[in-house]
């Protein structure tokens, strides 16, 4: 937990800080990831093709190799290039009102919200787009061959799709927040809990299913794989399935987590009497609305606690907790009660000739005078009654 706090600072920031400063260090966290999400991509991918998944004969491997090799590492640099060029360009609408530290509109807000979504399409669209050119590349070579390298295009477009979005969600966390300090939207603006908890099994272990699924379907072809080779590919397939999908869901729980945790702790102050507690919202999904959820219920406890302390002030505490208590019944009731009427000679001339903060303050000595010795009369005649 403790190395955590410096790279969660790093990313958050600090409260109260510029504008300026949120959209730079967005900016510069934004650029690694876009072209992390894609490198990672391309590395399942090569791994899967070379190491794992077994793939038919070809008439010439060595220049099938050569031409897939080639055209990946072209592709995933366009790729990169454009996704980060792209990605950017849908994150200037919102670096514009950061840097300029004014308040969003209501298109900006949704804007903002929707970045991390945004970077998922981005990501998709373009490996989707690679798949079907590595598809129709392989072609010429080997049915099965194009149908195993476009099938492992697509795993690599759903591993660079959900980092991209887990990445991009969890840089602007801060800039979330900043856009949702001036509004919450009625509805989610990005999807919430059940998309990420996708997300983070089609990472984890969607991809590595699907891999040896490729292995079965490669076996069936009849191309004569051996047992070891057999296991060897399961045995990867299921190695990354255990070690990255503990990692990747271990991810979508923190940022489910967070906010849910951010919630917990500010009831925990509430419960402790602290009717200050605010929670910082930075989730645009129905997490985002349970944040907004707290922070509008506690605002209501904070009004009729206020209502309730200015009531007392006019009848007396008593007076005040019983009509909470048991409610005032409109029409009277007949009640026993005991009345003690008091006249300061001089009040109204000394109301007239003095500050309203000096009157008042004489008053309050006069009464608590007033008050002791009454409450002192009432506890000796029940001592003499009991």
């Amino acid at each position: 937990m403790a190395r955590s706090r410096p790279l969660r600072r790093l990313i958050d920031g600090r409260p109260g800080e510029p504008g300026r400063r949120i959209a730079r260090r967005t900016t510069l966290l934004m650029v690694p990831a876009i072209v992390g999400a894609n490198f990672t991509g391309a590395v399942v991918v090569v791994s899967l093709l070379v190491w794992v998944l077994p793939t038919p004969d070809a008439a010439d491997e060595d220049a099938v190799l050569i031409v897939n090799v080639a055209a990946a590492a072209v592709y995933v640099v366009l790729a990169c290039l454009v996704g980060t060029l792209w990605g950017l360009g849908r994150w200037r609408a919102t670096r514009k009102w950061l840097v300029r530290d004014r308040e969003p509109d209501a298109a900006e807000r949704r804007a903002t919200l929707r970045v991390p979504l945004r970077h998922l399409n981005v990501s998709m669209a373009l490996w989707l787009l690679g798949a079907a050119g590595f598809f129709a590349l392989n072609a010429a070579f080997s049915l099965l061959l194009a149908v195993i390298v476009g099938v492992t295009a697509l795993l690599g477009a759903v591993t660079t799709g959900a980092m991209a979005y887990l990445l991009a969600e969890r840089i602007m966390r801060a800039a979330s927040a900043r856009a949702l300090a001036h509004g919450v939207p009625e509805k989610p603006v990005l999807p919430g809990v059940t998309t990420r908890a996708l997300l983070a099994w089609a990472l984890g272990s969607g991809v590595p299913l699907v891999g040896l699924c490729a292995v079965a379907i490669v076996a069936l072809a009849g191309e004569g794989l051996g047992e070891r080779e057999l296991a060897l590919s399961a045995l990867a397939l299921g190695g990354v399935a255990l070690l990255a999908g503990a990692l990747i869901t271990w991810q979508a729980a923190r940022a489910i987590g967070d906010p849910v945790r951010s919630v917990r702790d500010a009831l925990a102050r509430v419960e402790s009497g602290d009717l200050a507690a605010h929670v910082p919202v930075f989730d645009g999904s129905d997490l985002g609305l349970l944040q907004a959820g707290f922070n509008r219920m506690n605002e209501g406890l904070r009004e009729r606690e206020e209502l309730r302390d200015l009531f007392g002030r006019h009848v007396g505490e008593d007076v005040a907790r019983a009509a909470v208590e048991r409610g005032i019944e409109l029409g009277g009731e007949e009640l026993e009660v005991a009345v003690l009427f008091v006249d300061l000679v001089g009040s109204t001339s000394m109301a007239a000739e003095h500050p309203p903060q000096e009157v008042v303050a004489r008053l309050n000595e006069f009464f608590a005078v007033v008050v002791e010795v009454a409450l002192g009369v009432a506890h000796r005649q029940v001592v003499e009654l009991g």
